[in-house]
């Protein structure tokens, strides 16, 4: 029969083991206190509103409204910062910043960040939703896109700096790219209505809402053939977030889902009113 001490010793013992087990088990399932998530400093009207560091206060954007509606499901609290597109990659690789909205998947990406994914593929339920790209052209031009091959073009065409769609122009098409020093749609408009370019390759629902608030965008530019190209945006997270908080990072991934099925259409919705 163990006697008075030798049971203290293992009290002890034990208190010690659990005290050593929640060391190590907490982090991997508590929640933490903010969640910082970047994104560009550029605006995308509707998903992105406000440029340089801030948002518009009264009307964020779609994607940060959508995000906004993430803290109330998760009770969680996100700290929403801005960086140019190549420091928003720096610090996702150092772990400076727990995850970025919005990015499209290319392999050599998973490098420094970690998708959704499903059966080894990222999983497009969980995107925060499509963006589609189309060709933008002066009504005057005999420029053509057809889906499969650009017909008439002589000079280069137009698109934003560090944009991916920049890369498939060069590579599958063989196209000349004016991509330098470009941050925001309307100095692209600008660039084809004086004819330094022949076409803009720009996301639709952006484009569209800048083209709607300009009386002579929308008198000389004009969509050309079949959307370029469309593809799933996402929230991706650092592999320093998702290895420490792993079921949280599910449960933001799922929340996303939900959120884009319950609450998208509206948000687009209510952002084309105050631009359309």
């Amino acid at each position: 029969m163990a006697s008075y001490y030798e049971k203290g010793d293992i009290v002890k013992n034990r208190v010690f083991l659990i005290m050593l087990v929640l060391l190590f088990v907490q982090p991997v399932f508590a929640k933490p206190v903010t969640v910082t998530l970047s994104t560009s400093d550029t605006e995308y009207i509707p998903h992105l509103i406000g440029t340089g560091g801030k948002f518009s206060v009264d009307r964020p954007g779609v994607a940060v409204e959508m995000l906004m509606l993430l803290e109330q499901l998760l009770d969680i609290k996100i700290n929403f910062v801005r960086y140019p597109h190549l420091r928003n990659v720096r610090y996702l690789e150092l772990g400076k910043i727990d995850g970025m909205f919005t990015w499209s998947f290319k392999k050599k990406r998973m490098k420094i960040a970690v998708y959704p994914m499903l059966g080894g593929k990222p999983d497009p339920s969980k995107r925060m939703f499509d963006f589609s790209y189309v060709v933008y052209k002066l009504k005057s031009s005999k420029l053509e896109w057809n889906g499969q091959q650009f017909i008439n073009l002589n000079k280069p065409m137009g698109v934003k700096s560090g944009s991916s769609i920049a890369t498939v122009l060069r590579e599958k098409y063989n196209v000349k790219v004016d991509d330098m020093g470009v941050k925001y749609i309307p100095l692209n408009f600008k660039k084809l209505l004086l004819k330094r370019i022949d076409a803009v390759v720009e996301l639709e629902t952006a484009a569209d809402m800048v083209i709607n608030l300009n009386e002579s965008l929308k008198k000389d530019i004009v969509k050309v053939g079949p959307s370029f190209t469309q593809k799933p945006y996402y929230l991706v997270l650092t592999h320093q977030f998702v290895k420490k908080y792993p079921e949280l990072s599910k449960q933001i991934w799922d929340a996303i889902e939900e959120i884009r099925e319950k609450h998208l259409k509206d948000l687009l919705k209510k952002y084309g009113a105050y631009f359309g």
